[in-house]
């Protein structure tokens, strides 16, 4: 009776150190646990992935397209910077700013859409470009009249260029998309051009 007791005791005394014990931490130290909000090593984020992107190939006629509305662009940009150092008509001028806006946001575009060409093609426009900047450069007294015969003339020639050279040959979706929107840009300002007033 008395081996009994004194194992009943025995019993006792072990499960209440049991309970006094500190539990343990099924899980391990904190610092061992991952963070679901701790980035993924193994995977680049949204931004890295979004950096190394690989710049889009174009087709060698999407490519010239895209080099032949930029030399347009940059054309008409530095006409238009030329004509703001003149003394123009209030509403000559406006078109001028309106010039640089439409056509630096339209090569910026471009340029997003992939890198244009640098063709013999391009390099004429490019040339053609300048020269008639040169000779505009050297109106005087008729200059605004001159700057708005110049934006009929060349808003003239950029349409058929896209209607007969540019357009039909686009291949990509968004280079046509885009060259269609240039399009109706384009004979915006033409429009626009026709409506200004000039000095005699």
């Amino acid at each position: 009776m008395r081996t009994l007791l004194f194992s009943s005791l025995a019993l006792l005394a072990l499960s209440a150190c049991s309970d006094n014990a500190p539990p343990q931490d099924s899980t391990g130290p904190a610092m061992d646990q991952p963070s679901n909000n701790a980035p993924d090593q193994g995977k680049p984020g949204p931004a890295a992935g979004m950096r190394e992107a690989p710049e889009t190939t174009l087709a060698p006629a999407d490519a010239e397209a895209l080099g032949l509305v930029s030399a347009i662009n940059q054309h008409e940009v530095k006409t238009a910077q030329q004509a703001q150092g003149r003394q123009l008509p209030a509403k000559v001028n406006d078109y001028a700013a309106m010039m640089i806006k439409d056509h630096t946001e339209n090569d910026r575009v471009i340029h997003r859409l992939g890198t244009p060409a640098q063709s013999e093609a391009v390099q004429a426009q490019k040339e053609k470009g300048e020269a008639e900047l040169a000779a505009l450069g050297t109106r005087q007294d008729d200059y605004a009249k001159a700057y708005v015969e110049a934006m009929i003339k060349g808003h003239t020639e950029a349409l058929k260029t896209l209607d007969e050279k540019l357009l039909p040959s686009a291949q990509a979706t968004e280079v046509k998309q885009h060259l269609q929107m240039t399009r109706e840009a384009v004979a915006h300002h033409l429009e626009e051009a026709k409506a200004l007033p000039t000095l005699p």
